[in-house]
């Protein structure tokens, strides 16, 4: 019931624009992290990359990635907002 809920109050759009950001979320060391999800919000956000940007993007979403899982800094991190912060 909850997701026909959320499918009849968001498009399409608007759905996989939410599930491509909770992929940020850095709760139980980033568990929710998807490379292809990160790929896919660039992609929905062409206009703001350039062709190289985009070449050099899976690179530096794994370096992100192993960075997040490594230091200690990021470790007790529980939601976005805190990411952010």
């Amino acid at each position: 019931m909850q997701l026909q809920e959320l499918n009849n109050r968001f498009s399409e759009a608007s759905t996989e624009l939410l599930l491509c950001i909770s992929c940020l979320n850095p709760s139980n060391s980033f568990c929710a992290y998807s490379k292809e999800k990160l790929i896919r919000l660039a992609e929905l956000y062409s206009t703001n990359f350039s062709i190289v940007e985009f070449v050099a993007l899976e690179h530096q979403i794994s370096t992100y990635i192993l960075n997040m899982h490594t230091s200690k800094k990021f470790s007790s991190l529980e939601s976005i907002v805190d990411l952010a912060k």
